[in-house]
């Protein structure tokens, strides 16, 4: 994947986590916001912050859109 793909996918992810994600903590919401500047100020995140963004997106935004079925 290239460095544009990349910044796609995350620009996508932080815009999801924001639009979707009403059970953030402070802390996520924070986190979210200073990524989503440093994405558009530097153009990629350090492997760190990607760790973060990918633990908050399936935690916070991927349980709250995923159908939860009947046991």
């Amino acid at each position: 994947m290239d460095k544009a793909e990349l910044f796609q996918i995350n620009k996508d992810m932080i815009e999801e986590i924001q639009t979707m994600c009403d059970n953030l903590s402070d802390w996520e919401a924070d986190f979210i916001i200073n990524i989503n500047d440093w994405l558009h100020t530097k153009g990629s995140l350090s492997e760190k912050q990607q760790s973060v963004l990918d633990r908050i997106y399936q935690d916070k935004y991927l349980r709250k859109t995923q159908p939860r079925w009947r046991k």
